[in-house]
């Protein structure tokens, strides 16, 4: 992840929701009641964080982090 063109806002953000996955993932297999729903839940809530942790500061431009020219 370049930490140079993220916002450390949605970056923690999308860390803080990856690690309520694993949480969830954890408790839902220790209780034995991760069945196929809930491991639906926990790709989503895995794709959410990490498209928290991949976004970018909205006062960057697309020219500021290299992606338009």
């Amino acid at each position: 992840m370049d930490l140079q063109h993220s916002s450390w806002q949605t970056s923690s953000c999308g860390v803080a929701v990856i690690a309520l996955g694993v949480l969830f993932v954890a408790i839902g297999w220790i209780t034995g009641k991760l069945d196929a729903q809930g491991w639906t839940v926990a790709m989503m809530i895995f794709t959410a964080g990490i498209g928290l942790a991949r976004a970018r500061d909205n006062d960057k431009s697309s020219e500021d982090v290299g992606t338009k020219k």
